[in-house]
């Protein structure tokens, strides 16, 4: 098969991936929410809103072959690990090597002779090995038929030959509590065997961990080795810790990456083309770290890089939804609750000119939020918008070209799909929901099937390839109703109508979840008397006020008077900063444990701060500091007299006394 078309059927692999992950969100229209009621993409949407849902889902491969077991990705995989480990799962060696079956059908292992086993060694080792053959030759065996026993093949002549049909299962089951928060621990069964755990991934906050001895130990109890030896055998470097940081470990590895290929430039000559290459790469590594450092901003947590993917992914569902909702409805139809979408190889080249014309009718809608997700990492914004409109001609052109060749509109011939794959794509699904129950459930499952198609009866010694990945999916809702009852997800600014919050943890309008808010700045521009309340209510959900946010009121030249309600844990940095007409700070709060940096700085007029809290750990530098201010009495409590002196001493006001 020739390059152009090998890479057509690739997109038309990875077109039927993008429905699947599509398509567990098609929702019975009765039921549920106006947003499920309409397009793919905004019932997709509807799952970044789902809370405390337990999910449940697993995905199979089988991979078969009528005439031989010639996987190449497969069999290099398995030759190279096993061959590795020969020397690591015991204190001798197994003498066990592979051979290539006739024609490149497939391989097998076998355990050496003792020639072989010999081959290449000195005369002292060759004795040695000689001694030992017999006690390792059975070790050989024993362990070959080890791994017949975990269904890699069948035994034959003290042989293990690989079979012909590899299937893997995963299977996973957990607790989402939010797009920033959830729990799934993966399994998998190789072969048919019973299913074991590979690993667990946790997300708290954003930060997403995956367990890697868990992975580690499911491996080696395949391979019958120690975890130990497998890791040391499969990572260039045994990684310390059992737990990672998943997007630490990346962004660590990148660096390390940069950094070794910039001691490389250094000692290049960068007139040489290899220098340029180089180059190349160090430029797009380098240009990758400083987004994330840009979006890491100044916490520099990787939590921060996850959820700002987890919010740039909706964006991006929204733009594919332009090109695939109209495909999509195309192909589904209905019966009660369920929702089938199927096709077959003789609607793969329709679907093609289908999706390559609704990429053509939105480009400019695609273009300009692709440009509003990449701002977020480029310095230049006229240089990124220039790029980007000369991508949008560029990539038209070529659509437009493709377009014609599938629709015959070229002298070219255009091979079909049809011709030489097995190719199907069958998926039901369905939402139900329960009003009385206050219930959601999603449930979805389906096949895709490809791989060669040949006329076995004309050729009867002819490879035949196939491929299936069944899949299923679950997700149970069990409080949400089928009305949403959640208020603005954490991050979005809500109002009241004197001060604008930021949303720090979400609420619902049922009571049942208190928010929590941080006062990050001010709607009424006219107020003079700054009072922060302890909780307010907005669109019908409670929050408690936690915070007041770094730069909330800084430069505020009206306030005379702060008030700082009782459930503020935190004073950010600035806060109050050149607020030049306050005279008095009465934080009411019992449960404050940090005043930020400058936060109260160069208040000129400030007098009075009186401080309730009997949990505060940290007053910033400079926080109270006002060159030619009036002397501030700080009214404490008088448990923590002595130890707040000392943090308010640090804080520097021009003259103080504590009280």
């Amino acid at each position: 098969m020739r390059l152009k078309e090998k890479l057509k059927k690739a997109g038309v692999i990875a077109l039927s991936s993008v429905m699947i992950c599509q398509t567990g969100f098609v929702t019975n229209p009765q039921p549920v929410q106006a947003a499920e009621k309409t397009t793919i993409s905004q019932r997709i949407l509807t799952l970044y809103d789902m809370t405390d849902v337990t999910v449940s889902g697993g995905i199979k491969f089988t991979a078969t072959r009528n005439n031989g077991a010639r996987y190449e990705y497969l069999s290099r995989m398995l030759v190279r690990t096993l061959i590795s480990l020969k020397e690591e799962v015991a204190d001798t060696e197994y003498y066990i090597d592979y051979k290539e079956l006739e024609n490149g059908e497939g391989f097998y292992f076998y355990v050496q002779t003792l020639e072989e086993a010999q081959a290449g060694y000195s005369e002292s080792s060759k004795a040695v090995i000689a001694k030992n053959y017999e006690k390792n030759s059975k070790a050989g065996k024993a362990y070959l038929e080890f791994l017949a026993g975990k269904g890699l093949g069948t035994m034959k002549d003290g042989a293990l030959y690989i079979n012909n049909t590899a299937q893997v299962e995963i299977t996973a089951a957990g607790q989402y509590k939010d797009c920033n928060n959830y729990t799934l621990t993966l399994s998998a069964s190789l072969y048919g065997n019973t299913p074991s755990v590979i690993t667990e991934i946790s997300a708290t906050d954003g930060k997403i961990v995956l367990d890697v001895e868990k992975v580690m130990q499911f491996l080696a109890g395949y391979l019958n080795v120690s975890s130990s030896s497998l890791q040391t055998s499969l990572l260039p470097v045994a990684l310390s810790e059992v737990k990672i940081d998943v997007l630490g470990t990346v962004y660590g590895a990148l660096a390390d990456q940069a950094k070794k290929m910039k001691s490389s430039l250094d000692s290049m000559d960068p007139e040489s083309s290899s220098y340029s290459e180089v180059m190349k790469e160090y430029t797009i590594i380098t240009t990758v770290l400083s987004a994330c450092d840009k979006v890491m901003g100044s916490t520099g947590t990787t939590a921060d890089l996850a959820k700002f993917a987890v919010a740039k992914s909706k964006d991006i569902v929204s733009m594919v939804g332009l090109v695939i909702d109209p495909v999509y409805d195309k192909y589904t139809t209905v019966s009660g609750d369920t929702y089938s979408f199927a096709v077959t190889e003789n609607d793969i080249t329709s679907i093609a000119v289908d999706t390559l014309k609704n990429v053509t009718t939105n480009a400019d809608t695609i273009a300009n939020g692709v440009q509003a997700i990449l701002a977020n990492f480029v310095e230049d914004q006229s240089a990124l918008a220039t790029s980007v409109a000369n991508t949008k001609t560029s990539l038209l052109k070529k659509i437009d070209n493709q377009i014609k060749y599938m629709t015959g509109q070229t002298e070219e011939t255009y091979r079909d799909f049809k011709e030489d794959n097995i190719l199907s794509v069958k998926i039901d699904s369905s939402l139900t929901g329960n009003a009385a129950e206050k219930s959601r459930d999603y449930e979805v499952k389906g096949s895709v099937v490809t791989g060669a198609k040949v006329d076995l009866v004309a050729d009867p010694t002819a490879d035949v390839e196939k491929y299936q990945v069944d899949f299923s999916f679950s997700a149970k809702e069990p409080n949400a109703g089928y009305v949403n009852v959640n208020g603005p997800a954490v991050g979005k600014k809500i109002k009241d109508s004197k001060f604008i919050y930021k949303v720090t943890k979400q609420g619902t309008t049922d009571g049942k979840k208190v928010g929590t808010v941080s006062v990050v700045g001010l709607k009424k521009k006219s107020l003079k008397s700054c009072g922060i309340a302890s909780t307010v209510k907005i669109g019908g959900v409670k929050y408690k006020v936690t915070a007041v946010g770094a730069k909330a009121f800084k430069g505020n030249k009206k306030f005379t008077k702060v008030t700082i309600g009782k459930n503020v844990k935190t004073i950010g940095a600035n806060a109050f900063a050149n607020c030049k007409k306050v005279k008095s700070v009465n934080i009411k709060s019992t449960v404050l444990t940090q005043i930020g940096k400058n936060a109260f700085a160069n208040s000129k007029k400030l007098t009075k701060v009186t401080i309730k809290s009997k949990k505060l750990k940290k007053i910033g530098k400079n926080a109270f500091t006002t060159k030619k201010g009036k002397k501030i009495t700080f009214k404490v409590p008088s448990k923590k007299k002595k130890a707040y002196k000392k943090l308010i001493k640090a804080s520097k006001p021009a003259s103080y006394v504590v009280k």
